[in-house]
């Protein structure tokens, strides 16, 4: 058994489990599968090498901050691996006034261990948001604010997220105007639904999208906002600036123009444009056991800090009674305690 550990233990297996990892983050990045097998299984090669070293190699039993740091390398990879597959990443906007809703939110990957049942007790509801560009519309800042179930507010931005069980919120790049429409259906039913358009400033010039009416019927909007951002001077995107637009309607190959409380009739009902609204883009990001991979990781950069320390002198171990060490700094010690 302890041949077979050794084995496993080898040096040789190492590098070659690392470059397969590497090839593995590469193809699986390039696939979008985040339980793809070509990384999970490069990830236990290495787990069980580095175990086996652990079990079977005397210097780390010898060496306190050696084995040490071994130990929380071997819990980096492991937790790395867990958090691997419970991850997801997702993307998504959110109007002001607007309620986030799990089915709102698009996963752009998902592990298989990914609890779905933790994102429908993720809501805010979102509020204002503030975009600053300077010259040539260079985006620098961006700040959020949101209103949490509980009554409370939160701020943040690019780089402070917001936390929800575990789940990260990061404000991105994409940010426009959305149309908040009614419909009345001619049996007397209603609904009221937001429409966003292209981001913006990025796609100012083609403000168009499409909104499927309760009733089916497939409807081409387009939304004219008047003026141009300005690109020769500092600029700000302040979605509590009111801003009219107009909403432009493809029916029967007519283009129906409408302003903010216009009603238009369209198949079986009527749709009314009641206003002119704002919608933010977010990314979503959830890792579960960051925390500990970061304890962890931190661990063990001290226990090599020490390790390290002791092998070049600046700490120094002499023996004792009952084969214990003690530690004096700066100096060898020469003679033992009687």
């Amino acid at each position: 058994m302890i041949h077979g550990l050794q084995k496993l233990a080898s040096l040789k297996i190492t590098p070659v489990a690392m470059l397969a990892l590497g090839a593995g983050v590469f193809v699986s990045y390039r696939s979008g599968d985040p339980a793809a097998v070509w990384v999970m299984a490069p990830l236990s090669v290495l787990v069980v090498n580095l175990l086996c070293a652990i079990l079977v190699t005397p210097r780390f039993r010898r060496d306190a901050g050696l084995l040490m740091f071994h130990i929380c390398l071997l819990a980096v990879v492991t937790l790395a691996a867990y958090g691997y597959l419970g991850q997801f990443r997702g993307r998504v906007e959110v109007a002001v006034g607007q309620q986030v809703e799990p089915d709102m939110i698009t996963a752009v990957a998902r592990g298989v261990l990914h609890d779905g049942d933790a994102l429908h007790r993720l809501t805010f509801v979102q509020e204002t948001f503030r975009v600053e560009y300077t010259q040539g519309l260079f985006r620098t800042r961006t700040l959020s604010r949101v209103r949490l179930a509980g009554g409370d507010e939160r701020a943040f931005g690019d780089n402070v997220p917001l936390a929800l069980r575990g789940y990260r919120f990061y404000t991105s790049s994409n940010k426009g105007y959305s149309a908040l429409v009614r419909w009345a259906g001619a049996t007397g039913g209603q609904a009221v639904g937001v429409v966003n358009f292209p981001s913006y400033p990025m796609h100012d010039w083609n403000q168009v999208s499409s909104w499927t009416a309760p009733d089916g019927s497939a409807l081409n909007l387009a939304l004219q906002l008047g003026d141009k951002p300005p690109q020769d001077k500092a600029w700000v995107l302040d979605s509590s600036t009111q801003r009219h637009a107009q909403l432009l309607i493809d029916i029967d190959g007519q283009r129906i123009r409408l302003r903010e409380g216009d009603a238009v009739p369209v198949s079986d009902g009527v749709l009314t444009f009641l206003e002119t609204r704002m919608w933010m883009g977010y990314t979503v990001y959830f890792f579960p056991m960051l925390n500990w991979l970061l304890a962890f990781s931190l661990v063990g950069v001290l226990a090599l800090g020490w390790f390290y320390l002791r092998r070049f002198g600046v700490l120094q171990k002499r023996p004792l009674i009952g084969g214990r060490s003690a530690i004096r700094a700066g100096r060898h010690v020469d003679s033992l305690v009687r």
